[in-house]
């Protein structure tokens, strides 16, 4: 939870709650949270992104960075193929990341899919699923479904 500076821990199967583990306070918020299956790697709304253990000891971090830009506002994440697939908040964009360097080495425009009425109705969710992306947003009333990039 963002607001309230800490992790919740749910049993997969049973989906009770096991524990709350507070956030670190070098994270500005907590606003996105994925794990490549070893570590934690979590956005503050930032240009970083930072990599823990299970118990949020920071491992290392990167700064996420393009040929032309240094990118804010990392916010929702997926790890798949390898690569955070992250969206940059307020925008309908999705970044595909190096998990080593931080470099954006793909880019999406999704304004096509846009279903933004106001300010906050924007890109804000990613997921991997079945050789796929599923994509929406706030307040969006679709979730769509991307094959995923080669």
């Amino acid at each position: 939870t963002y607001r309230e500076r800490k992790a919740l821990v749910y049993d997969a199967q049973s989906l009770k709650l096991e524990k709350e583990i507070p956030l670190p306070s070098m994270l500005k918020e907590g606003w996105g949270m994925t794990t490549n299956g070893k570590e934690l790697i979590v956005s503050d709304g930032t240009q970083n992104v930072y990599f823990f253990d299970e118990e949020f000891n920071l491992k290392r971090k990167i700064q996420v960075a393009g040929y032309q830009s240094v990118y804010t506002h990392i916010n929702e994440m997926e790890f798949i193929n390898g690569k955070i697939f992250a969206n940059v908040w307020t925008t309908n964009f999705i970044l595909v990341i190096n998990p080593e360097t931080g470099a954006v080495e793909q880019y999406y425009d999704l304004t096509q899919l846009s279903e933004t009425k106001g300010s906050d109705d924007v890109l804000n969710g990613i997921a991997f699923f079945n050789e796929s992306i599923l994509v929406t947003g706030k307040n969006w009333e679709k979730i769509y479904e991307l094959p995923l990039p080669n």
